[in-house]
């Protein structure tokens, strides 16, 4: 017990569980000793805890509002996980607690209309409900709490015991000591949330109990995928079950692999919807199938087998995982922010402040962009400049702005074409060197490589399993690999490296796999040798520790071909270190390596294989990334039963590290303390052993000697010790799993990825773990240090490595591609723009200037979000901003279809916003640069940059006309029809610009160019 409330997604998911099994009049449910003992609310309070909605029903947004705000929701908050909502005007958005993913009730007067699951990433509805059930975030919420008259802990007046007056338990093997370790643990103060150990005895006679054994009896199912040939053996096994009168089902989680079982046993199969008609179809003498995702096979009865598609194909069988949280997680842009500091491509750097709308007598309604320039010039522009308007990545604190008539901007403006022009042609001419080496495909042995996986004591998560395929996919093409994988730290990235160890060596290839502290170099090796063991695979590790005669022999050993792995440290590059048959270089940590060291590593595997791991990737990979010159692989997928660390950020008081460090020794743990330098591990040393004497300490840092360093990790490993007192040493990869407190000392002193990286030290399994970031609270911290622990208390969720890295760069730049800086184009225009700028240059779009003045179009109709239609003003600019950035037609109108079902029917100002864009779209193609449009006419101008001699003969025609350096059309039309006129005169002019470049313009001007002509 640790009083720290679950996250949303946990509390939610046991809220609804609970309600479910309240109305279920029968249920199968799997659980653990921790949440079979706790308390809970009643059934009866359950049942009516949750908000039911259905198509039709009544819907009073006050009433709505009301509940889940009292239930614990975050409302007016962008929809990312499980407890957050937002009102869209006529409708909600809603992520219910304990869902797997979010929901768009949409409703008008009063009333229900439509339910839609939709998607996270492209805001797309997915498919139609007829009703939804929201819970309330947690079953202890004051909501629940009410229907029980009293305190929250008195409202707890059940256990799940309850809920199954009469039911029968199956108990797993190992279920009764470990209630008795955590029960007899537990003290009296929390009896009103627990149940006692003698309770617990006592509730297990109250019910039939069936206790499984810690093996079957049955056979062992079979593995095919070992087999030499496993299609032969698959085959075989399924014909001489089917004569002997055995009844064989097929299981598999996907058609794909039900297909392939299928291909390889020779004979189709007859799907079924559940097992009763699979047994039945079964004893047609025809193999039957389920979908099921099962981790092998099993015989049953004697004469039913079973069989997985993980027995046949082994690591490539599909799992699911239907626990898995649908979040945001990739590379992509942020969206503009009121308050972003921003770059305005004509003006240069400002500040967004706001949106201003305008309305005046007998003129149609605008809303405008405000932004802030330097001297606190205060400039107001169309919502079109938005295409001209990035957000600026660098740190606030440090910019100056630029003046609002851009003189300022002007110089640092053609620098930055400079280097984006530079550094297009540096990164295409790295990808075309890369794409012309070839290298011999890695494509390992399958039984040996199917063996060495199944030895993993996990199912890979869905995001390990898809960077493993990414990176064997990579081996097996003759373009040598070059892959970042980013996965938060504990998130498996170590077995991806395992996984292409194995297929390199496999396929008779020698791997080296760099660290960058010796400690963590200890670590991977022997993880590597016990993996590797059983193959009789020699593992060598080289460092500065290494015996020198041992490195020898490594050494003499890599040259000959007689050891196929190496870990180490940059040890690694030294000039005696030869390869016999290089083919895999794995870079862990690359953080931690300077350029030079990992240039060095890089060149020991020049043209060949590169895989580089990291939590945080430093900003200049993350620019390599998105300049294309590295593939990514991202691990966001938590392990099962993987909960947030709690994270504090507090001066540092004796008694707050005193009760951190004697809670952690009460529940059975360890905890790290961490000082920012080894000279401050001695004073350290002395506090601690006042103010908890009876909790044993050892040091480690990097300086001592390597057996003194070995004794301590191997000492806290074996918990001769309650704390570890070290330096940034234990940052990297390091595992024990009783440490789950860890202390930072002067946290103001490491940088955000590392900190990051200390916080992944602890929470690597299901135990609530607790970080603790403590600042001298005699010194001031700086406004960066003060931003970077604030960015580390925000992204404090399960996988936030990524965007700690994407906040490290927000706040240091990203690197220039073509030097040692860190700086170049992306400190002058940040990393949206940067990256929109590079991108254009790269596909030829962009030639120099990359700066492109919009098109200025003088629409005179209301053409606009309006605030009844989208409420929140951030959410208006952030559809602004992807509005007119939008590249094509096809773009605008999948956001067309996306804003519709997001908030109902496009109001007429909104339809105009749309035709505006797109007659903008058209003007940049056409080198149109300005437009006025009247009740009655309006007049193109061109950008002179040719093409409009076509046009100069039109003078005198009576619908255009050429005057004054314009191109004219007459039409009159009210304002309803204006932007009809726009998409009428664009076709006109396309169709003669076609026609004139085919030389089919006729003499006689336009006319038969002429809409509907």
């Amino acid at each position: 017990m640790d009083d720290v409330e679950p996250s949303p997604e946990i509390a939610g998911r046991r809220s609804s569980v609970l309600r479910r099994l309240a109305e279920a009049e029968g249920a199968l449910l799997i659980t653990t000793v921790h949440a079979l003992a706790r308390r809970v609310p009643t059934a009866d309070a359950m049942l009516t805890s949750a908000l039911r909605l259905s198509i039709g029903g009544p819907f009073a947004e006050d009433e709505v509002r009301s509940f889940l705000i009292g239930s614990g929701y975050l409302l007016d908050a962008r929809i990312e996980a499980p407890g957050t909502a937002i009102f869209l005007g006529s409708a909600l958005e809603i992520f219910p607690a304990g869902a797997l993913g979010p929901v768009r009730v949409g409703y008008n007067a009063g009333r229900v209309t439509e339910i839609h699951l939709y998607d996270l990433a492209d805001q797309r509805d997915l498919d139609a409900l007829d009703a939804v059930v929201i819970d309330v975030i947690d079953e202890t919420d004051q909501r629940v709490s009410d229907e029980i008259e009293g305190s929250k802990e008195r409202s707890l007046a059940a256990t799940v015991f309850d809920y199954f007056p009469s039911s029968l338990l199956v108990v797993d093997h190992g279920v009764e000591s470990r209630a008795e370790r955590w029960l007899s643990r537990v003290g009296e103060e929390y009896a009103s949330v627990v149940m006692s150990l003698d309770e617990w005895r006592r509730r297990f006679k109250l019910v039939d109990v069936v206790f499984l054994p810690d093996s079957s009896p049955e056979p062992a199912p079979r593995t095919f995928f070992r087999d030499a040939a496993p299609t032969r053996s698959f085959r075989r096994f399924i014909k001489q079950q089917l004569e002997s009168r055995r009844l064989v089902i097929l299981t598999a989680a996907s058609r794909r692999d039900l297909r392939a079982m299928e291909r390889r046993a020779g004979m189709a199969s007859t799907l079924c919807p559940d097992w009763e008609a699979a047994i039945a179809q079964a004893k047609t003498g025809c193999p039957a199938a389920v979908f099921a995702d099962l981790d092998s096979g099993f015989i049953w009865k004697d004469n039913v087998v079973v069989v997985a598609a993980a027995d046949l194909l082994g690591s490539r069988a599909t799992h699911q995982d239907i626990m898995m949280v649908g979040l945001r997680r990739s590379i992509g842009y942020r969206a503009l922010s009121l308050g972003d500091v921003v770059i305005h491509m004509d003006r240069g750097m400002a500040i967004l402040q706001d949106l201003v709308s305008l309305s005046a007598a007998g003129v149609p309604d605008v809303e405008m962009i405000r932004l802030q320039f330097a001297d606190d010039d205060q400039v107001l522009l169309p919502l079109s400049d938005l295409r001209s308007i990035w957000r600026y990545s660098s740190d606030p604190d440090r910019v100056s702005l630029d003046k609002a008539d851009g003189s300022s901007w002007a110089e640092r403006r053609s620098q930055a074409e400079n280097d984006i022009a530079a550094a297009a042609e540096h990164i295409a001419d790295r990808v075309r060197k890369r794409q012309q080496r070839r290298v011999d495909p890695i494509v390992p042995k399958v039984a040996d490589y199917e063996t060495f996986a199944a030895a993993f004591d996990y199912i890979p998560t869905a995001d390990q399993g898809s960077a493993i395929t990414d990176v064997l996919n990579d081996l097996a093409s003759d373009i040598p690999m070059d892959r970042l994988v980013c996965g938060d730290v504990g998130y498996g990235k170590t077995e991806v490296a395992l996984r292409a160890a194995a297929a390199a060596v496999f396929a008779g290839k020698q791997i080296a796999l760099a660290a960058p502290t010796t400690v963590l170099a200890r670590q991977h090796f022997e993880t590597f040798r016990r993996r590797f063991a059983p193959f009789g695979i020699e593992v060598g590790l080289l460092s500065r520790f290494t015996p020198a005669a041992e490195a020898r022999s490594i050494k003499t050993k890599l040259a000959d071909g007689s050891m196929s792995i190496v870990i180490g440290t940059h040890a690694l590059a030294a000039n005696g270190v030869k390869f016999n048959d290089l083919g895999l270089l794995v870079i862990d940590e690359e953080q931690h390596f300077g350029k030079a060291q990992k240039s060095k590593l890089e060149a020991l595997a020049e043209g060949l294989n590169v895989l580089i791991m990291t939590a945080t990737p430093i900003p200049r990979t993350l620019n390599e990334v998105q300049a294309g010159l590295r593939a990514l692989s991202i691990i966001a997928t938590p392990p099962v039963r993987r909960v947030p660390v709690v994270t504090v950020v507090e001066p540092f008081h004796e008694a707050t590290a005193a009760a951190a460090l004697r809670r952690e020794h009460r529940r059975r743990g360890q905890s790290f303390v961490v000082c920012p330098r080894i000279e401050d591990i001695a004073p350290m040393a002395k506090r601690l052993e006042d103010v908890v004497p009876e909790l044993r300490i050892t040091a480690l840092h990097g300086k001592m000697p390597a057996a003194d360093i070995d004794a301590a990790m191997m000492s806290f490993a074996a918990g001769e010790a309650d704390i570890l007192l070290a330096t940034n040493i234990i940052e990297s990869g390091l595992d024990f799993p009783r440490a789950n407190t860890i202390i930072v000392w002067r946290p103001d002193k490491f940088g955000l990825a590392q900190l990051h990286q200390l916080r992944g030290r602890v929470g690597r399994r299901s135990t609530r773990s607790f970080a603790l970031f403590l600042t001298d609270p005699e010194s001031k911290l700086s406004n960066a240090a003060a931003k970077r622990l604030g960015t580390l208390k925000t992204l404090c969720d399960q996988g936030a490595g990524f965007l700690v890295s994407a906040g490290d760069m927000d706040m240091r730049g990203g690197g220039h591609l073509l030097s040692e800086r860190q700086s170049g184009h992306i400190q002058l225009l940040g990393t949206e723009l940067s990256g929109h700028l590079l991108g254009r240059a790269m596909s030829g779009a962009g030639v120099p200037p990359l700066f492109k003045r919009r098109p200025e179009v003088n629409l005179d109709v209301p053409a606009l979000l309006p605030t009844c239609y989208v409420k929140d003003a951030g959410i208006r600019l952030e559809l602004y901003a992807r509005i007119f950035r939008a590249g094509d037609d096809s773009q605008l109108e999948e956001l067309e279809d996306e804003i519709d079902e997001r908030f109902g029917d496009l109001p007429t100002e909104a339809q105009n916003l749309f035709g505006l864009a797109r007659f903008e779209l058209a003007c940049i193609r056409l080198g149109i640069s300005s437009v006025d449009a009247g009740p009655k006419s309006l007049a193109a101008a061109f950008d002179g940059e040719g093409g409009v001699d076509q046009f100069k003969s039109f003078d005198g025609d009576d619908m255009f006309g050429w005057k004054d350096g314009r191109l004219t059309y007459r039409r009159s039309a009210p304002p309803s029809e204006r932007v009809a006129v726009l998409e009428a005169f664009i076709a006109t002019v396309e169709r003669v610009v076609a026609d004139d470049s085919r030389g089919l313009l006729p003499p006689s001007g336009i006319d038969e160019a002429r809409p509907g002509a």
